[in-house]
């Protein structure tokens, strides 16, 4: 009898040690399994940072060529505020501008020519290039040196 017990222990643990052996290799399966998992997992996650490594640099890229744009017309618009800004100025100038005889018509200068015709008028020989004494100055009202004198030379209205 003992060596029927003998025998069913040696059998047990023949089918204990089968199991466990069984039981090693399915474990090691599973573990090369899960490292052929990470591997793949690994290599996906290599391969988007790869590709957002270069979204990243396309949109810098992209972001500098518009930022290059955007100051090439500003500067545009600049120069052409400038020339707008210059035309208009000149375009008021133009308009603004008088045909030259609005000094010569204006009421000083009629006092002037009028005060010259009534000496011409009063036979005293002053001209238009005659100095004139004028009231508050100083210094006599002499003709200028190699100034003509006489009568008839005035401005004609």
């Amino acid at each position: 009898m003992i060596e029927k017990a003998l025998i069913v222990v040696c059998a047990v643990l023949l089918l204990s040690l089968g199991g466990l052996a069984l039981l090693s290799h399915s474990r090691g399966q599973t573990i090369d399994t899960l490292t052929a998992e990470k591997a793949m997992v690994q290599q996906k996650l290599d391969q988007a940072n790869a590709n957002l490594e270069v979204s990243t640099a396309n949109h810098d890229r992209i972001v500098a060529e518009k930022d290059a744009l955007l100051k090439s017309e500003l500067a545009k618009a600049q120069a052409e505020k400038d020339v707008a800004v210059r035309m208009a100025s000149i375009k008021k100038d133009i308009d603004d501008a008088t045909d030259g005889t609005a000094c010569g018509n204006s009421g000083p200068f009629d006092a002037l020519f009028d005060g010259l015709r009534l000496l011409q008028g009063a036979g005293l020989g002053v001209t238009p290039g005659d100095r004139i004494q004028i009231p508050g100055q100083s210094g006599p009202a002499a003709p200028k040196p190699g100034h003509p004198t006489g009568a008839g030379q005035g401005r004609v209205r």
